[in-house]
């Protein structure tokens, strides 16, 4: 339900994220303000009422939007935030929050009637207690085959571990690569077979609609947009859902017990 525009209303986004490669997730905070921008414009519209009621700001800690990637990318996305007229306050960190208000170190206070809040990956704090091998950041460690660091039935994938070998930003689609190895690497651990490494991309593709049948994106520091890129971007998601929504017959086997027994208290 639409909220009552009688009188000018104003929502901000605070975000909080690292500017560090290793601990990045896709640029989702700053760029889904600008889908939910479109969209409430869009309802208000059909609604018979001004989308100019409604003021939008964008509040980050970072010296920038999108810090990790490329420099193209992030133009990109300032002509974007700029066209749909979204206010940016860049390294202003959030020092307290109040009803209705912002408060930022460095800079004047930002009123607003609704606060979104956004924040970077973190890991659950249980890993560090049950005495596992964890970074700085309190990520679970693992080595090249995904296993935890100093455990031998332990393994980790997505984004709550730090891959050892190499920093891996924290995005879907290593996790997604990383699944059919982690699986296949506890079945080599429970049958005594040798582990294989997980081989992660250096680059992955960024494909992200503006909110309209429009799209920006990057792979290997390059970066392009237009509606042929929404269209790719659609075809691959889905192309990816169909996996989950046209799944194949499984067949029916016959297994014997998974468990069996070699005299009392003696289970194999």
């Amino acid at each position: 339900m639409l909220p009552d525009v009688a009188s000018p209303i104003g929502i901000a986004l605070a975000t909080s994220r690292s500017t560090d490669r290793s601990n990045s997730t896709p640029p989702a905070p700053d760029v889904c303000f600008t889908l939910i921008t479109r969209r409430l414009r869009r309802e208000l519209a059909q609604a018979s009422c001004d989308p100019a009621s409604i003021s939008y700001t964008l509040v980050t800690k970072s010296p920038g939007i999108l810090p990790a990637f490329p420099h193209a990318f992030r133009a990109r996305f300032r002509k974007v935030l700029r066209e749909r007229g979204i206010a940016v306050f860049a390294g202003a960190a959030v020092t307290r929050v109040e009803s209705g208000c912002l408060f930022l170190d460095g800079t004047a206070p930002v009123a607003a009637d609704e606060i979104l809040w956004t924040t970077q990956a973190a890991p659950p704090p249980w890993f560090g207690q049950a005495g596992l091998s964890v970074d700085a950041s309190g990520f679970l460690e693992v080595d090249a085959t995904l296993r935890a660091v100093g455990q031998s039935n332990v393994f980790g994938a997505g984004d709550a571990i730090a891959f050892c070998p190499r920093a891996l930003p924290k995005s879907g689609v290593y996790a997604v690569r990383a699944g059919p190895v982690l699986a296949d690497n506890i079945r080599r651990a429970l049958t005594g077979r040798a582990l294989r490494p997980f081989r992660p991309q250096h680059e992955a593709l960024y494909l992200v609609s503006t909110g309209e049948r429009y799209a920006v994106g990057a792979r290997n520091g390059l970066s392009f947009e237009g509606g042929w890129v929404w269209r790719w971007k659609d075809w691959i998601d889905r192309r990816f859902m169909r996996k989950f929504n046209a799944l194949p017959g499984m067949k029916e086997t016959r297994r014997g017990p998974l468990f069996t027994s070699r005299g009392p208290g003696r289970v194999t």
